[in-house]
Parts: structure tokens; C-alpha cells; sequence
């Protein structure tokens, strides 16, 4: 007797939520080879299953960046039509291009690239630049950098309890301000431009 055993794959949820998901835009990717390189990856495929709310996060071996879907959503509205500035449609185009750009300089050269408040700190002045990048006006890319800064001020800092308690990083360094230790166009007072 010849048994024949057939078997079927069905893709996993993950495998489909992969095949769902978006995908960002060229512009966008620019951005990212610009501040990490060229061999860096973005993949749009986190899932919230936890506590804490993750847009984004890096695969240092991968050089892979995972965002959150809406997050490339959001990247893609902004360089089809950037909303008007100051609106609540802009800050969520900033939101998502500052963890775009956030999770880019982990993947850079940057010496502070591995610490929660120096890459922040980072990113929030490459906003601009990255704006620009993506075609956007100057003063558009102006307003995302302010916009970005007030996303900014929402992340977890030193008067967190979690971060007190080792629980999650601090994303704000204290030298971090216009003409500080940290500002990379000093001559700028536009900040964080």
C-alpha cells in the first residue's frame, strides 16, 4: 500500500500581514540612504501586541528598518500632498517622518546612533533636511521641523517613571537645545532647523 501524503502551506498571519502592508515611497528611501546608506531596508510590518505602542525599530544586523504601518501611510500622504502646517494632519506627517528619520540615524555613522537621546536629538534637526529631500518646500520642511519638536516633547524623558526605573529609555538629552553641545548647525537659531 503507496500512502501519499500531500501537504498544503497556508501563509502565516505574518506572512500575510506582510504581503498587506505598504510599502514606502522611493522619496522616502532616498532619506533614509542619505542619513544610513544604501544598503538599509524598510519594511512597514509592526504589529501592536504589546503594552507600549512601537513605530518603529531597527534590525542592526538586518540594517533593516520595521515601521508601523500607518507610519508609512503617513510618509506616503506627506510626499504625495503635505498638509497644510499646524494641523493635526501635519503633525502626524511629522510624527511619521521624524521616527523615519529616528530610526535612519540608528543605522548611520553617527557616534551617538545607539543611544535613545542622541539619535533623538539627531533626528529632530535632520526633520528639515529630510523634508527637503522628500521635495517639500522650506518653509513647509520649517514647519514639519517645528512640528516634529512638539511630537518630540510627548516622548518619555528624564521625569518619566518608567524611565526612572530602567523600564524604557530616556529619548531627551538635557544638551540638546538651540547653540548647545549637541546642535549641529550652531550658526542656525531656527531651531531645531
Amino acid at each position: 500500500m503507496l500512502l501519499t501524503l500531500t501537504l498544503v502551506f497556508a501563509p502565516t498571519a505574518g506572512a500575510r500581514a506582510a504581503r498587506r502592508a505598504p510599502l514606502i515611497r522611493a522619496e522616502a528611501y532616498a532619506v533614509v540612504g542619505a542619513i544610513a546608506g544604501p544598503d538599509v531596508r524598510v519594511r512597514c510590518t509592526i504589529t501592536q501586541d504589546g503594552v507600549f505602542d512601537a513605530l518603529g525599530h531597527v534590525d542592526w544586523r538586518m540594517r533593516r528598518i520595521e515601521l508601523a504601518p500607518r507610519i508609512c501611510r503617513r510618509l506616503n500622504g506627506l510626499v504625495s500632498a503635505a498638509a497644510t502646517p499646524a494641523t493635526s494632519a501635519s503633525f502626524t506627517q511629522a510624527e511619521a517622518l521624524l521616527v523615519l528619520v529616528h530610526e535612519s540615524v540608528h543605522l548611520s555613522t553617527y557616534e551617538g546612533r545607539s543611544d535613545e537621546a542622541l539619535t533623538e536629538c539627531r533626528a529632530i534637526q535632520l526633520v528639515h533636511v529630510a523634508a527637503r529631500m522628500l521635495g517639500l518646500d522650506d518653509a513647509t520642511a520649517r514647519a514639519l521641523g517645528h512640528e516634529a519638536m512638539r511630537y518630540d516633547a510627548e516622548l518619555p524623558g528624564p521625569g518619566n517613571w518608567m524611565v526612572g526605573l530602567h523600564e524604557i529609555p530616556s529619548y531627551h538629552s538635557p544638551d540638546c537645545h538651540d547653540d548647545g553641545p549637541l546642535d549641529i548647525d550652531p550658526e542656525s537659531h531656527d531651531w531645531p532647523n
